[in-house]
């Protein structure tokens, strides 16, 4: 599928958006990427910014947050980690403040902590939730997660603090 690019006015290729969903008991979490922010931008950190839409499903509450949310080394990062550390606890934070994740390995019930912020004029809207999730669930999630940063990868050249080289 071709789409106008509104910057160059040239037609790109678009991608078909990617999904991982993350189904416990009571919730579940559900991270979409829809491509670049700025798909013909390939320096900068303009480059790195993933389209992402998560929702967040908790009993009866559901919340979606719509926008640049990830970078692509974030995306990556984090399913690594899921793939390899599941057996640890931890806290992940990203450069936006729009998706919140921990995981805590409690040998009688291990939770995920899942907090999602919706942005818009009308006033921001948080849902924090928390449910139990298997760690093999939390590892078919990191290896779903890893399928999309491979589609996805790192654009630019950043050091490690984030500036562009």
């Amino acid at each position: 599928m071709l789409t106008m690019n509104k910057d160059s006015g040239r037609e790109t290729p678009r991608r078909a958006c990617a999904r991982a969903v993350l189904r416990g008991t009571r919730g579940a979490l559900c991270v979409e990427v829809l491509g670049y922010e700025f798909p013909d931008r390939f320096d900068g950190f303009d480059a790195d910014w993933l389209v992402v839409r998560v929702e967040c499903v908790h009993g009866s509450r559901w919340i979606r947050s719509e926008g640049p949310i990830l970078l692509a080394d974030e995306l990556a990062a984090w399913s690594a980690w899921l793939i390899t550390a599941a057996n640890e606890d931890t806290t992940l934070a990203f450069t936006e403040p729009n998706l919140y994740f921990a995981w805590r390995k409690n040998a009688a019930k291990p939770v995920v902590d899942v907090e999602v912020l919706r942005e818009s004029p009308e006033g921001n809207r948080r849902m924090p939730a928390s449910f139990s999730v298997h760690s093999e669930d939390l590892v078919r999630f990191g290896h779903a997660l890893a399928r999309i940063a491979r589609r996805y990868p790192v654009r630019s050249e950043r050091t490690a603090n984030g500036t562009v080289s």
